[in-house]
């Protein structure tokens, strides 16, 4: 085991994982999400209708 990686207690540290983004769009009446996976860009369509409900207001 290396010095930081004490598992079940905290007086060891975990390095963190990149953040990244994910965006939500609306196409064609339906949502998918826009992210980029291993320098890829991927898309996920997520089965659910788009709502103006819940429209981004991409002037904000």
């Amino acid at each position: 085991m290396t010095p930081n990686s004490n598992i079940g207690g905290q007086t060891g540290r975990r390095q963190k994982v990149a953040k990244g983004t994910i965006k939500v769009e609306a196409d064609k009446g339906w949502l998918r999400l826009r992210f980029t996976y291993q320098g890829k860009r991927k898309a996920l369509a997520l089965g659910l209708p788009s709502n103006s409900k819940f429209k981004h207001n991409s002037n904000t």
